[in-house]
């Protein structure tokens, strides 16, 4: 049994997300013909070629350029005989959210449903399956310095992480220009987006404008930076293991859209702690909602008051009710009240409250 799980694990799928760019190519032609470490307990070792598999997606946000990514990448995979996966995206509602982060999520979404189609198909376990992408040290920077100038805590500073769950990023320990070294050395073209030199969005601004000084300083400033995200994020996931068991000592009632917090104890906690906690317990809500530190700042003020309310991301109701932090949905918060009872005394609810 042990060995007919290891070998269903061992011809589970890996999807490999390739925009056509520089980096997403190398990591398709290492991926079919040198080892990568793919967090399966192997090390760097050869990817089996069955296994492989690519999704593209295309935006259409650049017009002809997007579709003549998808033609590179579809004669690409023709060339190594890999099955490729291609899905199309609209963006005509953003509901808030910026371009970057949007596009980034639809990928995700795609990849996933990929995996889940194709782990249907084989009978493979989807915890063994995986998912690549071309993250590099130099990407990794980047998000390290965005985050920074945005204000993040460690958890934004850890930036971008080397595995979450069957996502993982192989090349986060080699640069950008490493994998343009390796392509021109294999002959190998890419395509390059015209956008990505408009320092009018903040990635662009680091990668042309603040990267290039701190190289002058150090040239190995991208790996610095990825080790020392390393270390952040090591540190940041202790420090969540922390809160994860402070807030269950912490919670009063959970129901569905519903989350209630004793406001002592959380009152009493690190502050670390304490931040950590209502990110979690937001979460745990609404793993979509994107909390800012002023978000968390807001409630934890109300908490230290004693007293009002903050609407978070989501909708999301956070209010003090007597001696507790209630978090609410939008949906939970419609049919709830709060009001005194005198006892003695009687209230008449609606029926199945």
């Amino acid at each position: 049994m042990a060995n007919a799980s290891r070998a269903g694990e061992l011809s589970a799928p890996v999807v490999l997300m390739v925009s056509g760019g520089a980096d997403s190519t190398a990591l398709l032609l290492m991926a079919c013909t040198g080892a990568l470490d793919i967090a399966d307990g192997r090390g760097p070792a050869r990817i089996a070629r069955e296994r492989l598999h690519v999704l593209h997606v295309n935006h259409h946000l650049r017009g002809e350029a997007s579709d003549g990514d998808e033609a590179f990448v579809r004669e690409l995979c023709a060339r190594e005989g890999l099955p490729l996966c291609v899905e199309h995206a609209s963006f005509a509602d953003l509901g808030g959210q910026n371009l970057e982060a949007a596009a980034r999520d639809v990928r995700y979404a795609a990849a996933r449903r990929y995996v889940r189609e194709l782990c249907a198909q084989t009978g493979a376990p989807r915890s063994a399956a995986r998912i690549l992408t071309a993250h590099t040290a130099s990407d990794r920077a980047e998000t390290f310095f965005m985050n920074a100038i945005k204000g993040s805590g460690a958890a934004g500073l850890s930036s971008i992480p080397r595995r979450r769950n069957i996502i993982v990023r192989p090349l986060l320990d080699m640069t950008h220009a490493d994998l343009i070294r390796y392509l021109q050395v294999a002959g190998q073209s890419w395509r390059e987006d015209e956008s990505n030199q408009d320092t009018g969005y903040l990635r662009n601004f680091v990668r042309h404008r603040l990267m290039p000084v701190a190289g002058e300083r150090n040239a190995n400033v991208a790996r610095n930076v990825s080790a020392a995200c390393d270390i952040l994020g090591d540190e940041d996931a202790f420090m969540s293991q922390l809160a994860s068991t402070a807030l269950r000592s912490c919670v009063r009632r959970r129901a569905s859209g519903l989350i209630v917090l004793d406001v002592s104890r959380l009152a009493a906690a690190e502050v670390a702690i304490a931040r950590r906690m209502v990110r979690l317990a937001v979460r745990e809500l609404d793993g979509e909602a994107r909390l800012e530190m002023r978000h968390v700042e807001a409630v934890l003020s109300c908490v230290a008051m004693g007293e009002g309310s903050v609407t978070l991301p989501s909708g999301i109701d956070a209010r003090i009710e007597f001696g507790t932090l209630a978090l609410r949905t939008p949906t939970e918060r419609e049919g709830a009240t709060a009001g005194w009872l005198a006892i003695p005394g009687r209230l008449r609810v609606a029926a199945g409250t």
